[in-house]
């Protein structure tokens, strides 16, 4: 599963739901950002989280700060970036279940080069 949020990113988005059609397991959940933005002094985030109902499959939130390069990835370690961990007893989908999406932007201020080009990515396996 893949869902592109082009352009800037102002604010939080939550509640996207995602309707799921075949039974497996989450093994893979993150994203990617085109423009990791930047806000000189003040605090730059995007993180993301993936429930099933209201239980969040993570123990720990995939998340990439302004201190990310641009076109940087939750899948890879690095400098300003948070790797996601997935609950393995928290992971499991069968059909009819929905998934909802949270990415959660962090600022103070509008910053001077906004966060952009968001793709969010979930791989289930049977």
């Amino acid at each position: 599963i893949a869902m592109e949020w082009p352009g800037d990113i102002v604010g939080s988005v939550t509640g996207l739901k995602i309707p799921i059609a075949e039974a497996g397991h989450i093994v893979a959940a993150g994203f990617y950002l085109e423009d990791t933005g930047n806000d000189i002094s003040n605090p730059l985030s995007l993180e993301l989280d993936v429930s099933i109902g209201a239980v969040s499959i993570f123990t720990t939130q995939p998340k990439l700060t302004k201190a990310a390069a641009d076109n940087s990835t939750t899948f890879i370690a690095g400098t300003g970036v948070t790797v996601g961990v997935i609950d393995v007893t928290k992971d499991e989908v069968d059909i009819g279940d929905v998934l909802v999406v949270d990415l959660t932007l962090v600022r103070t201020a509008t910053p001077a080069d906004e966060m952009a080009g968001a793709t969010i990515v979930i791989e289930i396996a049977a």
